[in-house]
Order: C-alpha cells, then sequence, then structure tokens
C-alpha cells in the first residue's frame, strides 16, 4: 500500500478525473489545490462535455471543467483560450461556437474542448516542448501531425506577419525581384525551422511512447502515463532503454509517481 493509503482511494479518483498532481507537488499541496479547483472550477458556466478520446488516450474525465463563451484574449484566428494563474484557470471558447459547432472550416468545438482541457488537465506541469503534441493528438489529419507547429500563439502572429509582408512585397515591389525573393526566403526559413523543431519533438516523445508501450503491462496506458511525465523525462525515456526507463520509474518516489505505478503498473 502506498505511503499516501489513508488518502489513496481519493488521490486515484483524482487522477482519473485530469486533477493531476505536478513534479515535486507533495501531498498536502496537492489535495489544496485540487480542493481550490472543484470549488472554484472556472469562471465560466458552461460545462465540458468532454470527447471520448481524453478518457481513451491520456485516462482522464474532465468532469470537473467549465468554460465561457468568449473572445477575449484570442486573436481573431483563435479557437480557444486557457489562461492558467495561481493553479487557477480560465477557458474560454471564440463566440462563434455559441451557435455553431464548427469555426473558420477547420475548428470543430467538441476536438477544442478536449484540446482545450488536456491543457488544463496539466496545469500542475510547468512545461512547454510537448504541450501542443499532446493537446493535438486529439485532432485528426493534418491538425494532429502539423497542429504543435507553433508553441505560442506569439509564434503563429509571426507567420502571419510574414505572409502578410511577403504578399505586400509581390504589389508593392514587384519590380525588385531581390526583395520579394527576401521577404520569401524569410518566411520559408521561419517554416523550416519550425518544422525541423516539430519533427525532432515528435520523433522523440514517439520513441519515448514506444519504450513506455512495451514496459507498462497494458500498453493501452502508455499514453496515459506518458501524459504525467515532465519534458525532461519524456526526453529521458526517448533517449535511454528500457532497462533504465524501468530503473529510474523504480526509484521515484515523489507522489506523482506513486501515483503514476500504482495506476499504470510496469511488468
Amino acid at each position: 500500500m502506498p505511503l499516501f493509503s489513508i488518502y489513496y482511494d481519493k488521490i486515484i479518483s483524482l487522477n482519473k478525473r485530469g486533477i493531476l498532481p505536478g513534479p515535486g507537488e507533495n501531498r498536502e499541496n496537492f489535495l489544496e489545490r485540487a480542493h481550490k479547483i472543484t470549488l472554484n472550477t472556472s469562471h465560466g458556466s458552461h460545462k465540458a462535455i468532454v470527447d471520448e478520446k481524453l478518457k481513451r488516450n491520456f485516462d482522464i474525465n474532465c468532469d470537473w471543467i467549465h468554460f465561457e463563451y468568449s473572445n477575449k484574449g484570442m486573436h481573431f484566428w483563435e479557437a480557444a483560450y486557457v489562461q492558467v494563474v495561481n493553479n487557477q484557470f480560465v477557458m474560454r471558447l471564440n463566440k462563434f461556437f455559441e451557435k455553431k459547432d464548427k469555426y473558420l472550416g477547420m475548428y470543430h468545438k467538441g476536438e477544442i474542448i478536449a484540446h482545450e482541457c488536456s491543457h488544463v488537465a496539466r496545469m500542475g506541469y510547468p512545461e512547454s516542448r510537448f504541450e501542443e503534441i499532446f493537446a493535438y493528438h486529439l485532432s485528426k489529419g493534418f491538425r494532429k501531425v502539423f497542429g504543435p507547429l507553433f508553441q505560442s500563439s506569439y509564434e503563429s502572429l509571426i507567420l502571419i506577419l510574414l505572409v502578410a509582408v511577403s504578399i505586400t512585397c509581390d504589389f508593392v515591389c514587384f519590380d525588385n525581384y531581390k526583395i520579394i525573393l527576401f521577404s520569401k526566403a524569410v518566411l520559408g526559413l521561419y517554416l523550416s525551422l519550425l518544422s525541423v523543431r516539430l519533427f525532432l519533438r515528435r520523433r522523440i516523445f514517439f520513441k519515448a511512447l514506444s519504450k513506455i508501450k512495451k514496459l507498462v503491462k497494458n500498453s493501452m496506458h502508455g499514453m496515459a502515463l506518458l501524459f504525467r511525465l515532465t519534458d525532461q523525462e519524456i526526453v529521458f525515456f526517448g533517449k535511454n532503454s528500457k532497462d533504465e526507463i524501468k530503473k529510474y520509474i523504480s526509484e521515484q518516489t515523489e507522489l506523482r509517481w506513486q501515483i503514476i505505478r500504482a495506476s499504470y503498473p510496469i511488468k
């Protein structure tokens, strides 16, 4: 029985609901944070009807998450927005979704809600490198692969500005091909750098997932376990052998790892 045996059922239940302890968080701090989260889930009044993909992939059921319809804090091309401050969150969906289920011909309401819920579930993790890969893993087709190209809204804004500059040069500098070529070269370089970064991250991400699936007793738990790792652990798992990973897992004593081992047993 784990060290937190008195609270075992409660903490396991929180894990299944998507309220996860962050790296280094002890039992007392986690339970206090979980209590605050469930008392004041969000400023929104609409309960998130979560896609079954969250349960199937990450083993979480975010029945405690609420949101509001508002465009505050969003650029026009963004479908949703999540802000986390002092372990409390605000989740907003574009007001367009109040009447329609699809925005800009590519954003589906259910998919967007699941995407943002995955971010909220990892609010205890001060991470960013693989965050969008997790969130877009719930999408389909092109977005599943290339959605994580941008790590923040600032990066997508830079791309839009570069595209705008390139198009402007086509019309304003039509007689100066050097400026036109330069603007397109800068745009191409920016996209290339983002693509290379995404390729490298996806490679390490799926290497780690492949090894975890071979270590857990139920391979269906592989992604759920990966979802509860830090950036550094994902990189470590991706680069090291199964024996080294197994040794690392057995040596961890913090609350987060007690829950992981109890919920997703290793062979």
